[in-house]
């Protein structure tokens, strides 16, 4: 790839590592996003680490957090979830359990335990209702007056939904997401830290030498799918029509060249870090995590 490709190449606010990047190295910025999707007061807020991967045990599944954050007495995760947010119900109840683990030291009393908030930030609504902001927690189900406050909050932004009724500034941040304008002072300082971001050198290579690895690899897998569809085609054209079975061969072969991009794309990602396991990776791919497991059955 020219360098002059390479300066040209930006990224925007919702690519999950500028996102990442932002609001872990501007917490000012990170607290002023988080006050507007809340709708609460923040005291103040430290970066954990950017991309944090928690395992407390090597026999549980392990979560690597696009950023984490703590205040005094709350601790915030938020993750960027472009493309379909699948079990997404289930990945916040285990978000929510391995961070309350992490949380809480041996011996402290179950009173220190921080709110924990998780929130996604979603292009799409896993809930096809249509909403922008969907907020869960916890509540008696046969008694409406009884208030069962366990801390734990889940809260799911969708950018491309649709609701008159929230404030002004959530509507800012929402167009901002969707169109990349800037319509007040948060949007402003965000766009300001993704222009910056976008002329760091070593932010750009780096995330540009994912993605050409990602590329090239994928161009690999399917020129070499194309050449077995051939083989493939050429074989079964002896009994049914060669032209024939080059057509379906060739069709077959870009199927399996696809699978094998996947596979690859996935064990790229992992061997060089990006991800930590296979959930992550598909995340960051965007790719349906059953279309991944059928392109491993097909390779077995």
């Amino acid at each position: 790839m020219s360098d002059k490709t390479t300066l040209k190449k930006t990224y925007a606010f919702t690519n999950d590592l500028m996102f990442c990047h932002v609001l872990s190295s501007r917490p000012d910025l990170a607290k002023s996003f988080l006050e507007t999707i809340l709708n609460i007061k923040i005291d103040s807020l430290k970066v954990v680490e950017s991309q944090k991967t928690l395992n407390y045990s090597p026999d549980v599944h392990s979560i690597r957090l696009d950023v984490c954050l703590k205040g005094s007495k709350d601790v915030f995760d938020v993750e960027m979830q472009l493309g379909k947010a699948r079990d997404i119900e289930k990945r916040m109840r285990y978000y929510q359990s391995v961070i309350t683990a992490e949380d809480l030291k041996s011996g402290e009393d179950y009173k220190k335990l921080k709110n924990c908030y998780i929130i996604f930030i979603c292009e799409e609504d896993p809930f096809s209702k249509g909403d922008v902001l969907y907020r869960f927690s916890m509540k008696c189900e046969n008694h409406d007056d009884v208030f069962y406050d366990d801390g734990a909050h889940n809260v799911v932004f969708c950018y491309n939904g649709f609701n008159k009724r929230i404030s002004e500034e959530l509507k800012n941040l929402q167009s901002y997401l969707k169109t990349g304008e800037v319509f007040d002072n948060l949007t402003n300082e965000l766009h300001n830290e993704v222009e910056k971001t976008n002329r760091n050198e070593v932010f750009r290579r780096k995330t540009m030498t994912v993605e050409e690895k990602l590329r090239m690899v994928a161009e690999d897998a399917r020129e070499e799918g194309v050449q077995i569809g051939l083989e493939k085609g050429k074989q079964e054209g002896i009994k049914e029509g060669i032209q024939k079975g080059i057509k379906e061969g060739k069709q077959e072969g870009i199927q399996e060249g696809e699978y094998r991009t996947i596979l690859s794309n996935i064990q790229s990602l992992i061997s060089t870090g990006v991800a930590e396991n296979e959930e992550e990776a598909c995340k960051f791919l965007r790719i349906d995590p059953q279309v991944y497991l059928t392109a491993k059955e097909t390779q077995l």
